[in-house]
């Protein structure tokens, strides 16, 4: 459990750090449409998923940015942002057990470093 739950905050803490050290620009002038689609060409091409996985992948990733979204631009604490965007990425991660094999979800949650950092390139 607690293996899991540090990617999850590392993911989060990415969310969430990088827009307070960079307001200007980067994650906090993103969309919650543009931070899933960056999460969904990442996991399609790191996870080979095919086109109806996919377009499942597509769904979650952008109901979750949009949860996200309030979370990551409210004016709660870091210790609050942490805590509500740790329950919305675990109903995130429960939706992907569904759409993703045993093989790939496993994969998923190794790459969690490498997506963050993605994340952090493509939205510079």
């Amino acid at each position: 459990m607690i293996k899991r739950l540090t990617p999850l905050l590392v993911l989060f803490a990415l969310t969430l750090g990088a827009s307070t050290a960079s307001a200007e620009g980067g994650l906090m002038n993103s969309t919650p449409a543009q931070r899933a689609d960056l999460q969904t060409a990442f996991m399609k091409d790191k996870l080979h998923l095919d086109e109806a996985a996919l377009a499942k992948i597509k769904v979650i990733n952008l109901k979750y940015a949009e949860k996200m979204e309030p979370i990551l631009k409210g004016d709660d604490n870091k210790l609050s942002k942490m805590a509500k965007g740790k329950s919305v990425m675990g109903d995130k991660d429960e939706e992907l057990k569904e759409v993703f094999s045993a093989d790939q979800y496993s994969r998923y949650e190794d790459l969690r470093d490498d997506l963050k950092a993605y994340l952090e390139k493509e939205l510079k």
